[in-house]
């Protein structure tokens, strides 16, 4: 059985891990247990894991090659770090009980362009990028919102991209093609 910690339970003081109870819990789990692949930033020869760990509260990254850690605290101290999405030297992290606000931080350092990148809207747990625009999903939702992904603040594009679909599990981008 999968076991997790419970990003909705509404007490951020309670990490206890407690059993998968729907399928589109267990199938978001496995989409964001390893979130992010991408090279190191000027290293195409290195490839990193940047690895969101809602339990230990970090946001760590791993050689993608030899599986060794490279930084496994990159981003420490968020409430239950989720979704994940990689621009350049820009790391976005959904926080999913902090509000499930997005951050925006330096992928090289950990260190916060902004905390608050997109404030608590909608809810934020799986994102996905593709050139300045950033898509925002929340856990188990049925909107796909999009976002400004340059800049210090991400600025709402439309809050409705994708409507009408059903318990969203997570998001990969394939090309120009959600």
């Amino acid at each position: 059985m999968k076991v997790s910690t419970n990003p909705k339970s509404g007490d951020k003081s309670n990490r206890s891990i407690k059993p998968k109870a729907t399928w589109c819990h267990g199938l978001c789990t496995a989409f964001l247990c390893i979130v992010t692949f991408w090279a190191v930033p000027g290293s195409a020869s290195d490839p990193l894991l940047y690895v969101s760990q809602s339990n230990s509260t970090t946001v760590g990254v791993y050689d993608a090659t030899t599986g060794a850690p490279v930084i496994p605290s990159l981003i420490a101290g968020l409430s239950a770090p989720y979704g994940l999405a990689l621009s350049g030297n820009s790391l976005f992290v959904s926080d999913d009980l902090s509000d499930e606000v997005v951050g925006k931080y330096n992928a090289s350092n950990g260190s916060p362009i902004n905390a608050a990148f997109i404030p608590p809207t909608v809810g934020a747990s799986f994102l996905a990028l593709s050139g300045t625009t950033l898509y925002v999903a929340p856990y188990e939702g049925n909107t796909i919102a999009t976002y400004t992904a340059s800049g210090s603040t991400g600025n709402l594009i439309n809050a409705a991209f994708i409507t009408g679909l059903s318990c969203i599990g997570g998001l990969v981008i394939s090309g120009s093609v959600l």
